[in-house]
């Protein structure tokens, strides 16, 4: 119920008992944030955070869920990192960072660059979607030899967005660049 994840309590109860049925123990919980789209408030995430952790209990009491965010990068992110406290992976230095699809290669290795040189570690979403990435292995290769970590959606790696996107993520995989 805070952006588009789950839209209820019992698909959430469904999402962990799948995600458990499949050997998953930790799951960290990744509301947007993009500043004047995805603005909910802190207290609401946290609040349903706390309500999806109890229920995960009834999973599970091996079950651990944590809360991070998929943080929209912007020019003031380290501002805002000041500013709201769970912008990062369960509250350790990683940062997964998204993009729009037609931001330009300097823009994110600058993006990727300032979060590196300000202690934290991205971690870029989805990286099937951005048109650079896509036309450039190099620019990944280049990224990942700063300390940069990449990640693609799993319906992107079977098929569903596409088989451009699938031979391009498996492409990835193979290629050890994920």
């Amino acid at each position: 119920g805070v952006d588009d994840g789950a839209n209820s309590i019992e698909e959430s109860m469904e999402m962990l008992r799948m995600e458990f049925a499949d050997g998953v123990r930790n799951i960290i919980i990744t509301p947007h944030y993009r500043k004047h789209m995805f603005e909910t408030a802190e207290q609401e995430i946290v609040r349903q955070f706390f309500l999806v952790k109890s229920i995960a209990k009834q999973v599970s009491p091996d079950l651990r869920l944590y809360l991070g965010c998929e943080f929209h990068s912007s020019m003031d992110m380290l501002e805002l990192f000041q500013e709201r406290e769970h912008l990062t992976l369960a509250g350790s230095s990683y940062v997964l960072t998204e993009f729009s699809n037609g931001d330009t290669e300097a823009y994110i290795k600058e993006r990727c660059y300032s979060l590196l040189s300000n202690g934290y570690q991205p971690i870029l979403a989805h990286i099937e979607r951005y048109i650079c990435m896509r036309k450039n292995l190099d620019l990944i290769g280049g990224l990942r030899q700063m300390g940069v970590k990449m990640q693609v959606n799993a319906e992107s790696i079977i098929g569903k967005a596409g088989w451009g996107i699938k031979r391009f993520s498996r492409s990835l995989m193979e290629h050890g660049m994920l």
